[in-house]
C-alpha cells in the first residue's frame, strides 16, 4: 500500500464522458467507471489514437499524452500488441511502413506524433542522426553487478579452505561434490561421528543436531539416538540393558559433552540420585506439590488445553447424543482426545 494512500485524493476528468471523479494520484485510472472504459475501448482505432494526442499548430509538435517508454517514445495498444506511438501515427497518415525502414523524428522530440515531423530512414541514417544529437545509446544505463564479499570456510571432510558466497555460506559444508560423497559413503561411521565433535575444550562438544533438552542427536545403526551414548559405545563397547549413560563433567554436567571419561554407567535410580545431588530436580519451593498443593493434573497441568468445566460439558453433551467429531472441532482438539475423555482414560478425577 502507498504510504499516503489514506490522505491524498486528486480530481480527474473521465476521457470518455467528461465527468470529474476522485482518484488517488498514483493509480492509472482514466475513466470514471467500467462502462466508460468499455465504451472507450470500442471506439475506432483512429479516434482512440488521436484522443491521446495534444494537437497544436500544424508546424508544432503534437505531444503524446498516454504512457511512454523509458526513452520518452509513446506506447499504444494496437491489435493486442504494444507499438510505438510515432510509428502508428505515420501509418495512419501515410500507410504501412516498408520492411527495414525506421520512422525518424525530424524535430528530435521523442514524444511527438505529428506526421509532418516524421520521415522514413534506414537504420544507418537513424544512427547518424542519433549521434549528431548526442544520444549514442537509447538503452538505460545497466545496473552495477551485485556486490558481495565471498567467505572462506574449511571443508568438513578434507579441511581445505574454499570460497563461497554469503547466501550459501550457512548450508555449504564441503569444498567439492567428491568431498560430500566421500563424507557420506567413503568413510567409516566412527570417522563421521567424531568429525561432528569439537575436542578443543575440556568437554568434547557435539556440533550437530540437538535434542530439546540439549543432548546431541545422531543416527546410529539406522535409529536416532543421543550422541553421548554413541560416544560411550565407541569407547567402552555395548551398553548393558537397563543401564543409562550419565554425565559427570568437572565443570558441571554438559548435555552436549561426548568425552567418554566424563561419563559413567548407572541405573535409573543412580541417575535420579545424581540429578538430585546436583540440584537439577524440582524440589523445595519449586516442586509442584509446593506450588499447587496437589499433583499438577487437569487444568493445572502446564500444557492443558481444556478446563474442568469444558471436560464436564463434553461428557454431558456426549451422553445427550452429540457426535464426538463435532465437539472435537468446536474445542480445537482431536476426536481421539474426546474419546479418551468420555471413556475416562484421562481426566479421571472429574465426574
Amino acid at each position: 500500500m502507498h504510504p499516503d494512500s489514506t490522505t491524498q485524493i486528486s480530481a480527474r476528468v473521465c476521457q470518455q464522458c467528461g465527468k470529474t471523479f476522485d482518484c488517488k494520484p498514483w493509480l492509472p485510472f482514466k475513466n470514471c467507471s467500467i462502462a466508460c472504459r468499455a465504451a472507450a475501448q470500442q471506439k475506432p482505432l483512429t479516434e482512440r489514437f488521436w484522443a491521446k494526442v495534444d494537437k497544436r499548430g500544424p508546424d508544432e509538435c503534437w505531444l503524446w499524452l498516454d504512457s511512454t517508454r523509458y526513452d520518452g517514445y509513446g506506447r499504444f495498444l494496437m491489435n493486442r500488441k504494444i507499438r510505438a506511438a510515432h510509428r502508428v501515427s505515420y501509418e495512419l497518415a501515410h500507410g504501412s511502413i516498408p520492411e527495414g525502414l525506421l520512422v525518424h523524428h525530424r524535430c528530435a522530440m521523442t514524444s511527438c506524433v505529428n506526421p509532418a515531423h516524421l520521415e522514413l530512414v534506414t537504420y544507418s541514417t537513424n544512427l547518424r542522426y542519433r549521434y549528431a544529437l548526442g544520444r549514442p545509446s537509447t538503452r538505460p544505463t545497466p545496473l552495477p553487478p551485485r556486490q558481495y564479499v565471498p567467505i572462506e570456510k574449511p571443508c568438513q571432510f578434507c579441511g581445505c579452505f574454499f570460497r563461497v558466497g554469503p547466501f550459501a555460506a550457512k548450508s555449504r559444508k564441503y569444498c567439492s561434490p567428491s568431498c560430500s560423497i566421500a563424507n557420506r559413503f567413503g568413510s567409516s561411521p566412527e570417522d563421521r561421528f567424531w568429525r561432528k565433535v569439537d575436542k578443543s575444550g575440556e568437554c568434547w562438544l557435539w556440533t550437530a543436531a540437538l535434542h530439546e533438552f540439549g543432548y546431541g542427536m545422531t543416527a546410529w545403526n539406522g535409529k536416532q539416538t543421543t550422541a553421548h551414548r554413541v560416544a560411550w559405545e565407541l569407547a567402552h563397547g555395548p551398553i548393558p540393558a537397563g543401564m543409562l549413560v550419565c554425565h559427570n563433567c568437572p565443570g558441571g554436567d554438559n548435555p552436549r559433552c561426548c568425552r567418554p571419561d566424563h561419563m559413567f554407567l548407572g541405573t535409573q535410580t543412580d541417575n535420579m540420585r545424581d540429578c538430585s545431588q546436583k540440584n537439577r530436580c524440582q524440589k523445595g519451593d519449586m516442586h509442584h506439590m509446593r506450588r499447587f498443593g496437589q499433583p499438577a493434573c487437569g487444568e493445572k497441568a502446564p500444557h492443558s488445553k481444556l478446563t474442568d468445566a469444558i471436560v464436564i460439558a463434553i461428557r454431558t453433551r456426549i451422553a445427550a447424543g452429540e457426535l464426538q467429531r463435532i465437539l472435537a472441532a468446536e474445542y480445537g482438539i482431536d476426536q481421539g482426545h474426546v474419546s479418551q475423555i468420555v471413556r475416562r482414560r484421562i481426566w479421571k478425577h472429574l465426574p
